[in-house]
């Protein structure tokens, strides 16, 4: 008696669950922060806008270097990690209605 009220519970859990997932799934997007094809795309719409420069402002100054050296020796990203992270970033804010 005790050991079917337990399995009853426990199936009736996994089906909850299983269920709640379905659902949860239809309200959010698999993948909030952009699929590779789109992020890659974003990337590329990033870099073309910049028209040559870096995101992490004028090449040809001192701050440029300073600040990539900091984002690669301390922190070990490159620019490249940057611009994906802006692009999840607008990506989720369009998804969730927020304007970047």
């Amino acid at each position: 008696m005790v050991r079917s009220f337990w399995v009853t519970a426990v199936v009736c859990t996994v089906l909850a669950s299983a269920s709640g997932g379905l659902l949860s799934k239809e309200r959010v997007p698999h993948r909030p922060y952009g699929t590779n094809a789109e992020i890659q795309k974003c990337v590329a719409n990033l870099q073309a806008s910049l028209r040559g420069d870096s995101i992490l402002g004028s090449r040809d100054t001192a701050a440029y270097i300073q600040h990539r050296g900091y984002l690669e020796s301390r922190m070990g990203v490159t620019e490249y990690d940057v611009m994906v992270g802006r692009c999840r970033t607008m990506i989720y804010q369009r998804r969730s209605g927020r304007q970047p």
